[in-house]
């Protein structure tokens, strides 16, 4: 057991080396004093018998050392006083251990977020049950203004896919939170609310902790009035008070009937404090395309089987598309799981033009995999296009960060010399004297840049100046050598 009770007798020694020292010194001491004493014995003089003794005995700081090292860890040790050596130095120069410190804040802070974004969007599963199995619907134009992306739906879209694609539980929302006013008895509060259509809650696999999530009925246009809250509403403006359902609490003045809360912890895109029924119609809001979709395959179906079906069932709005903007554009609809946001790349080199081979390429992937996703067909100029953009957006936050970094530290440095280099005293400004004097004992002069100039320096400064001229010192010598 050497090996465990030597390391921790070593790192015991660390908090206790004034003691073990005191005790070598006085064990040293004595060895010494009983060589002396022997050396006497044999009739030596006092000062022949200590140098004897000295002698026989050999380095005394040596063997000091050498005991020090075998009872503690000199690495520690050594790190703990570089430590202690480098505060110091900060400490003499306040600019330079501020602008380092700013500088140092800024990019960790920037890496730190630049890490949770990435993070969150690409390396982390979605806190969601059955991740693979959630999607949304991308849109894909060729044609003279082509497009590929995601696409919000509208109210006669949204009727066609909730009712007609049997393959998918299907959702949408309103796609941002809005502010309301939210009255429970006597208090009234500002809050988030998000607007959701039946099944959203379902699409994500999250069910409510008590009560339940908005039915078909309420979802309609004039349906009943309903509410289903979060669960950090419930504990902190309701008390966490179960019998809450069933009850009713005002909203922009209205009355509404709460349903169900959300459990604790649920991740919701929306990321509002109460949700109320969208209630969507054919007409849409404002008869546009501002519904956020989000569809959940059923047991036994795929991704594939979705796209035909909702290409089937939307075979007209996208007729109705291709003959109004642009003319003469082919318009087909895709599903995309949300898990599966990185997409692998297909590169073939040909010699014809790419539409030639859209179909070929197309039948032979799905001959490999029926169920594959397909994003699209695009040639190499639009790859390389997209590559080289991507680039460019590096290259500029790269040059943004470098430049901020720069800015920081002339900011450092020009406060740093405004410090040291301070006014002259005011008492002595006079256009017609060529020196500037100073009461005694208050203060110091140095000469900077001419020589015959002389500035008056605070005496608290004046250690700074000094430090600040060592540390330029070294530098230079240092970069000569």
């Amino acid at each position: 057991m050497d090996w465990i009770r030597i390391p921790l007798s070593r790192f015991a020694a660390l908090f206790r080396h004034r003691n073990l020292d005191a005790d070598l010194d006085e064990e040293l001491r004595a060895h010494i004093d009983l060589a002396i004493t022997d050396n006497l014995q044999r009739g030596m003089s006092t000062q022949e018998a200590r140098t004897a003794a000295l002698r026989a005995f050999g380095g005394v700081t040596q063997t000091r050392e050498s005991y020090r090292i075998q009872r503690g860890l000199p690495f520690l040790e050594q790190f703990a006083r570089d430590l202690q050596f480098a505060f110091r130095q900060l400490r003499r120069a306040p600019g330079f251990t501020l602008t380092a410190v700013v500088t140092l804040a800024l990019s960790i802070g920037a890496n730190t977020a630049i890490f949770s974004i990435v993070n969150a969007l690409m390396l982390s599963s979605l806190p969601y049950s059955e991740p693979d199995r959630i999607g949304t619907i991308f849109m894909h134009v060729q044609g003279s203004a082509a497009f590929d992306g995601r696409q919000d739906i509208d109210g006669e879209q949204w009727e066609l896919l909730r009712d007609d694609v049997p393959s998918l539980v299907s959702a949408v929302s309103s796609g941002i939170s809005s502010g309301v006013n939210l009255q429970a008895g006597q208090s009234v509060q500002y809050v988030h609310a998000g607007r959701v259509s039946a099944h959203y809650f379902d699409v994500l696999g999250i069910h409510p902790a008590i009560g339940r999530g908005f039915t078909e009925i309420e979802d309609r246009p004039h349906g009943p009035r309903t509410v289903v809250l979060s669960y950090r509403l419930w504990r902190a403006t309701f008390h966490a008070d179960p019998n809450l359902i069933g009850r009713a609490i005002e909203l922009r003045g209205e009355s509404y009937t709460v349903v169900g809360v959300l459990p604790a912890g649920a991740r919701i895109p929306l990321n509002a404090d109460i949700y109320t029924a969208l209630e969507p119609s054919r007409q849409g809001e404002g008869r546009g395309t501002n519904f956020d979709t989000i569809v959940r395959l059923r047991d036994g179906a795929r991704w594939r089987q979705v796209d035909a079906e909702i290409n089937r069932v939307w075979a007209n709005r996208a007729l109705r598309f291709a003959k109004e903007d642009p003319p003469g554009a082919t318009v087909t609809f895709y599903t995309v799981p949300l898990q599966e946001g990185q997409t692998a790349e297909l590169i073939v080199r040909t010699a014809g033009p790419i539409e030639g081979l859209t179909g070929l390429m197309q039948r032979a992937l799905t001959s490999v995999d029926p169920g594959l996703p397909f994003s699209g067909f695009y040639s190499m100029n639009d790859h390389l296009a997209e590559t080289l953009a991507a680039q460019r957006v590096e290259v500029a936050l790269l040059g943004a960060m470098a430049g901020l970094a720069l800015l920081l530290s002339a900011i450092g440095i020009f406060a740093l010399v405004a410090s040291i280099v301070a006014p002259a005293n005011p008492r002595n400004r006079h256009p017609h004297r060529s020196r500037l004097e100073h009461p005694p004992g208050h203060g110091s002069h140095r000469r900077v840049g001419n020589p015959r100039a002389r500035i008056w320096i605070h005496p608290g400064l004046d250690s700074v100046c000094r430090s600040v001229e060592g540390s330029a010192q070294r530098a230079l010598w240092g970069w000569r050598l």
